[in-house]
């Protein structure tokens, strides 16, 4: 849905007009300004298009703004979705062809490629997901995985199964259980998608080690609400999409930027004096590492 703001004020003769145009709520598709020389005796009224400061920095860009992708019929319909919905276009010509799993159409493009940049938040360089460049290594060869709730990780299944995975429609029948809240109160050895993720990317069949690969409650820890968490120091993608994820899925707000609103600090390494520890000591936020928010995360509440 497109919904349009305007904003205008005055400066002497001049009348600025701020027009935003927005594709959903969350989001700032433009930003485009008009200025307006206003001449009260003569009754006449110029209309001349200038740029207003683009882009201003609270506009995060779609990540597939420049793209244009088709789809086999084997693409999972969500992730097609998604890809519109972070600017992207779909056209039947395109050059890159998306498609599901890894096997056959060894010139497309893995769907593990939009998948991938949604959760790291940005588009990643789509050749090195060309289906001839990803040798299907058969990690879960000989696994039966049963998905709790399958809607929206139509993709993640169908990559699991490109790897040897083989998918049971029962709990029973599974050597893996994937759930993220484990509602069902199902029995065996269980996992969150999140650890499917981490398997796919390393290339390795491993135990649920990290905080995150292991289903969590429902519920929100007690004055998640209040909590507004950010981090420093951690380079990669991954990490800070997994910091990120354990912090709302434990209820609370994670912020890129620090404030003096915020809680609470996590810093990779907390004996450098970043720009952001300098600003935490400044306000008084409280300074952390990893191990207090995987502690957190395991226990269910925010430890001391």
């Amino acid at each position: 849905m497109r919904t349009t703001f305007q904003m205008s004020f005055y400066a002497g003769q001049n009348v600025y007009i701020i027009i935003l145009t927005c594709l959903s709520s969350a989001s700032v598709r433009g930003v485009f300004g008009y200025h307006v020389p206003f001449t009260r005796a003569r009754y006449s009224v110029r209309l001349r298009a200038v740029a207003l400061f683009p882009p201003l920095s609270f506009c995060r860009p779609f990540m597939f703004s420049r793209l244009s992708l088709s789809f086999s019929p084997s693409a999972p319909k969500g992730l097609i979705v998604q890809y519109e919905e972070e600017g992207g276009q779909v056209s039947r010509n395109s050059t890159y062809k998306v498609v599901g799993g890894l096997n056959g159409e060894p010139d497309g493009i893995s769907s593990l490629f939009i998948e991938d940049s949604l959760k790291v938040g940005d588009a990643l360089d789509i050749e090195e997901y060309r289906v001839s460049k990803l040798t299907v290594r058969g990690i879960f060869l000989g696994t039966r995985l049963h998905f709790a709730e399958p809607q929206g990780l139509e993709a993640l299944i169908a990559n699991c199964e490109a790897e040897g995975a083989e998918i049971s429609k029962t709990p029973n029948d599974a050597d893996v259980i994937v759930t993220l809240f484990n509602e069902k109160q199902l029995d065996g050895y269980l996992v969150s998608p999140y650890w499917v993720h981490r398997v796919l990317r390393t290339g390795r069949l491993s135990g649920a080690q990290r905080p995150i690969d292991r289903p969590c409650p429902v519920e929100s820890v007690a004055d998640a609400d209040r909590m507004l968490i950010s981090c420093t120091g951690f380079t990669e993608p991954e990490e800070r999409a997994e910091i990120e994820a354990m912090v709302r899925l434990m209820g609370a707000h994670y912020t890129p930027f620090l404030t003096p609103s915020n809680k609470v600090l996590i810093a990779r390494d907390k004996s450098v004096d970043s720009a952001k520890m300098k600003r935490a000591r400044e306000w008084g936020v409280k300074i952390v590492d990893l191990e207090w928010l995987d502690e957190s995360f395991r226990k269910w509440e925010w430890v001391d």
